[in-house]
């Protein structure tokens, strides 16, 4: 991460880690998000529900700590069903997800 991060010092990295989560460095500082525990039936799609999630957030303004979350609770979801683009969680559903704690059950 930190790597990445030097080479792009201006700018923000996110790196997904599946089941656990994501983490991210921004300015200097590194971000955590542990994600959530879900039964997952299929993975395709996950990284796509995160990236579509995450940035839709930070497009609105939101703080990265809340994109992550965000991110987060879309690829959580997207993992609960099967098929790439059937498993693309809504709008609301990721926002209720979103304010969950981290690693908690879904």
């Amino acid at each position: 991460l930190q790597a990445l991060a030097a080479r792009m010092p201006q700018g923000t990295v996110i790196i997904t880690l599946g089941a656990a989560g994501a983490i991210a460095s921004q300015g200097g500082r590194t971000i955590r998000h542990a994600g959530y525990r879900v039964h997952a039936v299929d993975t395709v799609g996950c990284g796509d529900a995160f990236v579509g999630a995450s940035l839709a957030a930070l497009a609105e303004g939101r703080a990265l700590e809340e994109a992550m979350a965000w991110g987060n609770a879309a690829g959580a979801l997207a993992a609960m069903k099967a098929g790439a683009i059937p498993s693309l969680p809504g709008r609301t559903e990721v926002a209720k997800w979103a304010t969950k704690p981290a690693a908690s059950a879904g």
